[in-house]
């Protein structure tokens, strides 16, 4: 038997010699250990053939077979040799697919579905989604950047910016083995950023992946309405006509009128409708320039249904208006010493227009008395109260000037304006003035009746105009005076520049200013300053006491003031969330004249912002700028503060309304820049009604490569079969035959 057990060992280790020759490399560091191996596999042979010799030969050779195979096995196992396997296969071709998700593809049209629920339909369903069936599809829903999604969004939330190039190349430089066959786009071409479609073209052909686009929206002007462009003058001169020339826009709306309004300090002034008729329509404008200082007017096209956004719908400019040629309104209650004195007096000053109202007829029968005389058609008869730097108020009753007169009077002020009443036996609380509109306006708290003792007069106090009068000295030593209006002193923050004594002690205030709103007051209670000029105890002195008193009256109200001297300027009532706004802040003096030492601050809020922003100076003079940023639509606040020295010159306020970007909305379809694209990567262009001839033309062919394929058969489930059975068949003739 030694023999027979001696061959079967040695035909065993070739024949495991040879196999394992066949799956293993000859550099495979694994071959050093199968001589070991082998020579260990025909030790135990050896042995169990020793063990075995006493039982018969047939049951012998079994059970060494059995042995040997187990042992093969268990080399192989070891051994772990690999099987190398050419073949071919065929692989599915990759397809990039961006879908546009844009706001001009979610949101567009306004009426019927949108462009997108349009491309997503040729994806789902048609021609189109039938050939992606037989690719790899990678899905990017692109924006104003590309997003990997798994499926498309039947709804997503459409960004208002779209940059086709930025995105694109985001998808197709990403490395890809094998290179992907081709990029579908669906999109409607709208592209924010305004570069040439040749440029965008050009810039995907260096990645070698031909794009296909399908476009969907209608390349029609979308539908709205919005301010193209405006002119209007920087500077303009007091009471000055000027011209606001429009030019508005209204694409898709040739066949719609379109209103227009123009509007300052949140009032309608004026109100124009343009016919129906070609896209660009212009209209104009003729304003008259307030008082001196900066206006703010906003132009405004009436949003109508059919628009697709309101945000671009208002334009505000600011104009600056210079202090011209000064008019003066005097309105006097009757012919009188005093008014004698007095009209003469501004009748000879220079540069000064002065336009005088004398009532010659009660109640109200009004005379022009400046010139030729001429009777005047009512108060109106003047003009345009704005007009005037100052109106003066002499001597007259309340009601010869009707309810409605006084409270343009009173408006008058409020705006700017600079408002005098003198004393007379009409005046004030005499003439009924106490329960008007002007009886919060004027500088003095009214008392009843006059006074009849005989009054010195002293100047008084700080002010610019006490200054003036205090040129002249000795002004208790003047004639007395006994014409004199009833006063309770002043209101809060107003100023008494001179006052009247009697028997050593004050009065009340003879001379006295204040301001209310963006306007000016002045009172002067006394009716008989004519005895100055002409009085048995008037002389040189008194004379020249008179002329200062006037002129400095005269110099106080007719002085250029600036109405408002902090103004806020953006140049616009609505902006879009997310964008960077300028705001320009305007600072001018009391005295008209730009401020450029001033610290100007900006505080916002609103619309996702809550900060204080310190102003810079520009070039310009007298100009101060910030940036704001808001955030998100909603209301935002804008509040400007200027100060000098400490001291608070002014401020402004206006709100701003912020809205979601414009972005896309007004965008109409751009199949010229798909077409560039289509054209210059090797691709092509149809439209979405033409999705089946796009389909062909895809690039979808399966592609075929030969591939290795290894195997290791000592890993596969069969190997451990064939070593259970092996090893339970020896097991069981084991038991079987009675063999330890």
């Amino acid at each position: 038997m030694a023999g027979p057990a001696a061959r079967l060992a040695f035909r065993t280790a070739c024949l495991l010699w040879y196999n394992l020759r066949i799956f293993m490399s000859p550099l495979d560091p694994r071959i050093a250990l199968l001589w070991p191996g082998v020579v260990v596999a025909c030790v135990a042979l050896y042995l169990c053939w020793r063990r075995l010799r006493g039982h018969a030969p047939s049951r012998v050779a079994v059970l060494l077979v059995l042995r040997a195979l187990l042992l093969g096995l268990l080399i192989l196992a070891i051994a772990n040799p690999a099987l190398h396997d050419d073949r071919p296969v065929s692989r599915p071709p990759t397809l990039l697919i961006a879908l546009d998700s844009s706001a001009s593809m979610t949101r567009l049209p306004l009426g019927g579905p949108s462009r997108y629920a349009t491309a997503l339909e040729a994806l789902r369903a048609g021609p189109i989604a039938d050939a992606i069936t037989s690719c790899r599809p990678l899905r990017y829903a692109v924006s104003a950047s590309a997003q990997p999604v798994r499926e498309f969004a039947d709804d997503p939330v459409g960004a208002m910016r779209t940059d086709l190039q930025s995105t694109l190349s985001e998808i197709l430089r990403q490395p890809r083995s094998p290179r992907p066959a081709a990029c579908l786009l669906v999109s409607d071409g709208a592209d924010d950023t305004n570069r040439p479609p040749a440029r965008v073209a050009a810039a995907l052909e260096g990645y070698g992946v031909p794009v296909f686009c399908l476009g969907v929206g209608d390349p029609g002007p979308v539908p709205d309405a919005r301010v193209l462009g405006l002119i209007a003058p920087e500077i303009v001169s007091e009471g000055d006509r000027f011209e606001v020339r429009v030019l508005v826009g209204a694409a898709g709306l040739e066949d719609a009128p379109v209103d227009l309004t123009l509007s300052t300090g949140g009032e309608i002034i004026q109100r124009r409708s343009l016919a129906d008729g070609p896209a660009e329509r212009p209209a104009t404008f003729e304003v008259t320039a307030g008082a001196p200082g900066y206006h703010r007017y906003t132009v405004e096209v009436v949003p109508g249904a059919e628009e697709v956004t309101g945000a671009n719908n208002r334009r505000s400019f600011v104009v600056r208006v210079e202090p011209r040629g000064t008019r003066l309104l005097l309105i006097e209650g009757r012919p009188r010493r005093e008014y004698a004195f007095l009209r003469r007096f501004l009748l000879r000053i220079e540069d000064l227009e002065t336009v005088i109202l004398l009532r010659k007829r009660r109640p109200a029968e009004f005379w022009f008395d400046a010139g030729n005389p001429r009777r005047a058609e009512g108060l109106s008869a003047a003009g345009e109260l704005r007009r005037f730097r100052a109106i003066i108020i002499s001597n007259i009753e309340a009601s010869a000037l009707s309810a409605g007169f006084v409270r343009q009077l009173a408006r008058y002020v409020t705006e700017g304006g600079a408002l005098a009443m003198l004393g007379g036996e009409d005046a004030f609380a005499a003439g009924g003035w106490e329960d008007t509109a002007l009886a919060d306006v004027l500088s003095v708290r009214m008392g009843e009746g006059m006074l009849g003792d005989p009054l010195s007069v002293r100047v008084m106090g700080g002010s610019d105009l006490a200054a003036r009068l205090r040129s002249v000295e000795g002004w208790q030593r003047l004639p007395l005076l006994d014409g004199m209006n009833a006063v309770m002193g002043v209101p809060p923050g107003a100023e008494v520049a001179m006052e009247a004594i009697s028997a050593g002690s004050p009065v009340g205030p003879v001379i006295a200013t204040g301001r209310h709103g963006a306007g000016r007051t002045l009172a002067v209670t006394v009716s008989d300053t004519w005895r100055w000029q002409q009085s048995p105890g008037a002389d040189e002195h008194s004379r020249a006491a008179w002329e200062t008193f006037w002129t400095s009256i005269a110099g106080w109200l007719i002085a250029p003031r600036a109405e408002r001297q902090v103004v806020i300027d953006v140049g616009r009532d609505s902006v879009e969330a997310g964008v960077p706004v300028p705001v320009e802040v305007l600072v001018r003096d009391a005295d008209y004249e730009p401020v450029d030492d001033a610290t100007v601050t900006v505080s916002a809020s609103g619309a996702g912002v809550s900060e204080e922003i310190a102003a810079a100076r520009i070039e310009a003079p007298g100009v101060y700028r910030a940036i704001v940023r808001p955030r998100e639509p909603g209301s935002m606040a804008l509040t400007a503060t200027a100060v000098v020295a400490g001291d608070s010159i002014g401020s402004d306020s206006r709100e701003l309304e912020v809205v979601e970007p414009v972005g896309e909305l007004t965008h109409a379809a751009r199949p010229d820049v798909l077409r560039a694209i289509a054209e210059r990567t090797g691709g092509a262009y149809r439209s979405v009604e033409e999705a089946e001839e796009l389909a062909a033309l895809l690039p979808l062919e399966p592609t075929t490569e030969r591939r290795v394929v290894t195997h290791r058969p000592a890993r596969s489930p069969w190997f451990f079969a064939i070593v259970l059975l092996v090893a339970g068949t020896d097991w069981l003739l084991r038991r079987r035959w009675g063999v330890g």
